[in-house]
């Protein structure tokens, strides 16, 4: 006998969005989390965005200090989590 379970995964920048739907975060700096899921350089991120690399970094150095991580996969971490906990009831 063969039991397969089934787990529908969606794809993690869709997991951060969700996540970041009662944060207290700007539009932008929502666009900017979700984004960096998928654009690992500054200079890719920047380039997505339609910013400067300068402007990034003066928006991901906010975001990491006002959350208090010191990178921006800390922060993505930390959706993910916050929207786990809320998903199953923590």
């Amino acid at each position: 006998q063969l039991s397969v379970t089934l787990t529908h995964m969606e794809p993690v920048d869709l997991a951060v969005a969700r996540g970041l739907l009662h944060w207290p975060l700007s539009p932008r700096e929502k666009r900017l989390l979700v984004a960096s899921v998928r654009q690992p350089s500054h200079r890719e991120l920047a380039q997505h965005l339609g910013i400067t690399v300068s402007t990034l970094k003066t928006y991901v150095n906010d975001l990491q200090a006002r959350f208090e991580v010191t990178s921006r996969q800390a922060l993505i971490d930390r959706i993910l989590a916050a929207g786990a906990e809320s998903q199953h009831g923590g």
